[in-house]
């Protein structure tokens, strides 16, 4: 039997972050889900029965990602929405261990039907002999976040652009106000998000180019 725990991003974190996108007048939604659960595998087990948001200024969201953010096995875990949501269209991404959900005729999620929703969401692994802890982000963004640093990753496609230019594109970036740079990777959980867990190939934060013999 198998120990997973359900990771949340700090509130304060993301009140920051979203407040950057908007004035003081547009107050941020409040999220909170929380638990570590015993998991048996080859069964389904729900993974946020305690999820709420709550926004005094909106009453909906355009879309919303729960993804496996460490010890994610891309052969055998699978977060899936249980239950009927008419309104709500689930995608599973395997390569980014991400589930995306996004309105079905509409432009935004209305908090009362996420709420129900991301109750539902369960985990499984086909894995008979898996073992070890998974964790789980709950993001309004669509970049991966890693508990584990409590960064987030945000991969960007652009062909044939080299590391000066990558560096220089990420320092020009910002993700929910907060400045963007190329990923330095220091640790395992880093390696597995940013490379198995990632949508293509990419630059990260090291260069040898000062080694370089012209």
């Amino acid at each position: 039997m198998g120990i997973f725990k359900v990771r949340f991003l700090s509130l304060i974190f993301l009140n920051m972050m979203w407040l950057a996108l908007h004035t003081q007048t547009n107050l941020p939604p409040e999220i909170s889900v929380s638990g570590r659960f015993p998991y048996c595998p080859l069964e389904q087990i729900l993974i946020a029965e305690n999820f709420n948001i709550t926004g005094s200024d909106d009453t909906g969201i355009n879309q919303f990602f729960i993804q496996i953010s460490s010890g994610y096995a891309s052969s055998s875990d699978v977060l899936s929405l249980t239950r009927s949501h008419p309104t709500i269209n689930a995608s599973w991404d395997s390569t980014e261990g991400k589930l995306t959900l996004n309105p079905v005729s509409t432009t935004e999620i209305l908090y009362t039907d996420l709420i129900l929703a991301v109750r539902s969401v369960a985990f499984e692994s086909t894995d008979a002999l898996a073992s070890g802890e998974k964790f789980f982000s709950f993001n309004i963004g669509d970049a991966n976040y890693l508990s584990s640093t409590d960064h987030y990753y945000e991969y960007v496609p652009q062909n044939g652009i080299d590391w000066e230019s990558a560096r220089a594109a990420a320092e020009n970036r910002t993700y929910f106000g907060v400045q963007n740079y190329l990923v330095t990777i220091l640790t395992a959980d880093e390696a597995q998000l940013s490379s198995e867990q990632a949508a293509g190939t990419s630059w990260i934060g090291e260069s040898d180019q000062a080694q370089e013999v012209v």
